[in-house]
């Protein structure tokens, strides 16, 4: 049973970066913001569903900005490898761009596998989930070393399956040695050992009933019925989004039934239910809360067609 708090009871409160797009296209929603040497990298839509993505420093000034000017080019991954600090892009889950961190293009490839999500490991090592795109594969996640596939992880649901993208299934402490990765379907959080590369169940979410995972799915798909039940009259929880860890305590919001945040603290296993945003984040957004940086939880917000980060302090 989980006790309910408040985003007053969790955070120091809430500082505000404005963000200024000079003659940059305003932007629309923002998927992610990555922190890295003292600039944002935030990846965005404008109007017409083009991705950009904008380069800020600490105080919201523009440095530079990524544009996809293909509308069909839909961006699914941004990260940064530190070992070559490079900016890399991932678009269709099949095409990789390598920029600087200026954001200056280096290198361009198609891959030889399906990616919808990534976590870099080190220079050689990284996490890739396959947003069911690989039909063949029985499984979500494969680690990759040197791009080659080396272990599997995380069996997917029987029947038909949807292709999906995912910003936020990665929860890495790479000091500590973890990564926890959460599906959006599924009820259980995973613990990644990257020193024995070993990946094991470590919380599994009782919602008595109320959780819809991808195990439910039949496998011919959901009738009419079913649907509006599921999206019009909210029956069940159906996923979860904005998984992130501060502070060693872990975040996810739930979407459909409830609407509620949750967090996970990994010292004492207690569950907590956090009932409202701060007034500031859209309560409308489906991943209201789009990075971290260990610190600090980050969100998107607009005011009077103003742009600003919004950087949570998160107590510890």
């Amino acid at each position: 049973q989980s006790q309910s708090l408040n985003w007053d009871s969790v955070s120091e409160g809430i500082s505000r970066v404005p963000l200024q797009t000079g003659d940059a296209p305003s932007i629309g929603t923002c998927h992610k913001v990555l922190k890295y040497q003292g600039h944002y990298y935030l990846l965005a839509q404008i109007a017409g569903g083009f991705y950009h993505i904008y380069i800020y420093d600490e105080d919201g000034a523009l440095v530079n900005q990524v544009s996809f000017d293909d509308s069909f080019f839909a961006v699914n991954l941004m990260e940064i490898e530190p070992e070559s600090e490079e900016l890399v892009v991932v678009g269709l889950g099949r095409f990789e761009l390598r920029y600087d961190l200026e954001g200056n293009l280096k290198a361009q490839k198609k891959l030889d596998y399906p990616c919808a999500a990534l976590c870099h490991i080190d220079a050689a090592r990284e996490l890739v989930c396959d947003g069911n795109m690989d039909k063949n594969s029985p499984f979500s996640l494969t680690l990759q070393d040197n791009e080659k596939p080396v272990k599997h992880f995380l069996q997917k649901a029987k029947g038909k399956q949807n292709q999906y993208t995912t910003w936020d299934m990665f929860a890495p402490n790479l000091s500590a040695h973890s990564i926890y990765v959460m599906e959006r379907s599924n009820d259980t959080i995973y613990h990644y050992n990257t020193q024995t590369d070993e990946m094991r169940p470590l919380y599994h979410l009782d919602f008595h009933g109320d959780f819809l995972t991808k195990q439910d799915a039949p496998e011919n798909g959901w009738t009419d019925e079913e649907m509006d039940e599921i999206i019009t009259r909210r029956k069940y929880i159906t996923g979860t989004s904005s998984f992130y860890l501060v502070n060693e305590k872990l975040f996810f919001k739930l979407s459909g039934k409830r609407e509620d945040f949750c967090m996970i603290d990994l010292k004492t296993n207690e569950v907590y239910s956090i009932e409202s945003l701060p007034k500031e984040v859209s309560a409308d957004a489906y991943r209201p809360i789009i990075g971290s940086d260990g610190e600090y939880l980050y969100a998107f917000a607009k005011d009077h067609g103003k742009s600003f980060l919004l950087k949570i302090k998160m107590k510890g």
